[in-house]
């Protein structure tokens, strides 16, 4: 048998007002029941036992000892409730006292701390000359610190290594490069280790140069131009062919106008396929490790970053950016070693205008400013240097440098100009 279906819910409007009309009657007569007798609903009054109970006495006493106990159980919460109101307070004032007390010690230290502070801020004033002393030696011993650092991990990487890349400034190739580098790496291993010159920043001098550089520093090591990508995405680098490269050695360096303004690598190809032909010659089972080391700022980890197509080294203008050494893997067949910048230059190299000028030196490590300047302006016309800084005709760099501030108004007492690294 078929279930029979429900009806819908739906209504006339007649039934629909009928309804709430009589909602509203009743509501109506409710209310007006109530205010006519208003006791109707209140709770009748126990009447308590009947005289004719049975054993109505024992019901009684029954009756008195829970009315007592009930007493009881009363008094026993408020003394309880009591008892926890004290306790309350005590822990209250307690903590008052505390933090009155911390509060107390908090202002007898702030007060140590800000006379400390004030004894401090007289000691430096007295002592200005002292400091700078004192911190120019800090400087230069945390410098010697961090040079045998990267000194140690300029050996690893050099025992680690099969082949090394020697990155060197196209602008000054020369000055980069360092006899004590290429001697330490031939005498390790035995002698089996190979050396590559990586003629870096290309981009920066004219193409005969860079061909005469290749065909001078070719007679000694393998040598490639290189340019390093200049593209600001952290993946996906491009590689631009060799052909740009390549131009200048089939041109005879006569195009000098013709600069490279591209900003994808330049000879990533051919040093890539140099590498893996050193592998497959020596009959390499494992990884070729490549070791990469020069100079500081000479671009070894944007070479790396060019190669791997991607940003996995840090980067920065600074010298002494990658303080450790870091492997990348390029690869199945080839890994690339980073390597701290190093300077086998003694331990004047703080001092050496040469090497303060290529950027080899952090600013604040530099003992002697006075003589990088001097340096600086043998190596610029004499005419140009007065136009650009607007100053008159100098003998000396002493002069040169307090030129500009004659034309100033920043003096100290007694006349005495300020020179420009103070």
């Amino acid at each position: 048998m078929v279930p029979k279906k429900h009806g819908s819910n739906r209504m006339s409007a007649y039934l629909k007002y009928k309804i709430a009309r009589n909602v509203r009657d009743h509501n109506r007569k409710a209310k007006k029941a109530a205010r006519a007798n208003p006791n109707t609903h209140r709770l009748k009054k126990d009447p308590g036992i009947p005289s004719l109970w049975p054993f109505k006495d024992r019901l009684v006493q029954q009756v008195l000892e829970a009315k007592e106990q009930a007493r009881i159980d009363r008094e026993a919460k408020r003394e309880a409730y009591r008892a926890k109101q004290i306790q309350a307070s005590q822990l209250k004032r307690e903590e008052a006292l505390l933090e009155e007390e911390a509060r107390t010690v908090e202002d007898l230290q702030q007060r140590a701390e800000r006379r400390a502070a004030q004894s401090e801020r007289e000691q430096r004033r007295k002592s200005t000359d002292a400091q700078r002393s004192m911190q120019g030696e800090a400087g230069l011993q945390v410098n010697d610190n961090s040079r045998r650092a990267y000194y140690r991990e300029f050996r690893k990487v050099v025992e680690a290594a099969d082949v090394i890349l020697q990155v060197l400034d196209a602008r000054d190739p020369l000055g980069c490069r360092s006899p004590q580098i290429e001697e330490m790496i031939l005498k390790a291993g035995g002698g089996d280790k190979k050396i590559i010159l990586v003629l870096n920043k290309v981009d920066l001098v004219p193409r005969k140069n860079v061909e005469a550089w290749i065909k001078y520093l070719s007679h000694e090591f393998p040598t490639i131009a290189f340019k390093a990508s200049t593209q600001q995405q952290r993946t996906n680098i491009g590689h631009g062919s060799s052909g740009a490269l390549n131009a200048a050695a089939s041109s005879g360096g006569s195009d000098d106008s013709a600069a490279i303004t591209t900003s994808e690598c330049l000879g990533a190809d051919s040093l890539i396929r140099l590498l893996k032909n050193y592998s497959r010659s020596h009959d390499i089972k494992t990884s070729l490790r490549v070791g990469v080391v020069g100079f500081p700022n000479v671009g070894k980890s944007s070479l790396i970053n060019s190669l791997r197509r991607s940003r996995v080294c840090g980067v920065g203008a600074v010298a002494g950016f990658t303080k450790t050494a870091q492997e990348v893997i390029l690869d199945k067949n080839i890994r690339l070693l980073d390597c701290p910048g190093i300077l086998f230059t003694g331990d004047d190299a703080t001092v050496d205008p040469s090497i303060v000028l290529r950027n080899c030196v952090r600013v604040e490590a530099i003992a002697d400013p006075v003589g990088a300047v001097g340096y600086l302006l043998t190596r610029l016309p004499k005419k140009q240097v007065m136009l650009l800084y607007r100053v008159g005709d100098f003998d000396s760099t002493i002069r040169f440098l307090g030129g500009p501030l004659r034309t100033g108004t920043r003096l100290v007492r007694c006349g005495v100009y300020i020179w420009a690294w103070c």
